[in-house]
């Protein structure tokens, strides 16, 4: 199937020189994976899917972010939500421009802590 361009684009492109970091959210199999890979295309991609990759990015998450460092595309993040508890001082130099992509959330009901 083709690619279909997205209005989005050119946001996430402006947003990745303004942010730290990006979140992106929305309903199952709406092409959130795609559009990233086709953005930032030459950013490491890694999913959570993969069962090694959850079970490392959970139980050694400093680890994961060292042998995934950004810029990176984590995807599925919801599954490893230790990602998101670490101290300051790994947010100020392990999170300089990486960018979060998560499938199965939604935004206005997800809760760090509160997600399974």
């Amino acid at each position: 199937m083709d690619y279909i361009p997205r209005a989005l684009e050119d946001r996430l492109r402006q947003y990745e020189r303004t942010y730290k970091a990006m979140l992106v959210t929305g309903a199952r199999q709406v092409g959130k994976s795609t559009l990233l890979k086709k953005v930032f295309a030459g950013r490491k991609y890694v999913s959570l899917d993969d069962p090694f990759m959850e079970q490392q990015a959970r139980e050694a998450g400093e680890m994961f972010l060292t042998l995934n460092p950004p810029p990176v595309t984590i995807d599925e993040v919801q599954r490893a939500k230790e990602l998101l508890n670490f101290p300051d001082c790994l947010y100020a130099n392990v999170w300089e421009t990486l960018l979060i992509c998560t499938l199965f959330l939604l935004w206005n009901t997800w809760q760090i802590g509160a997600y399974p």
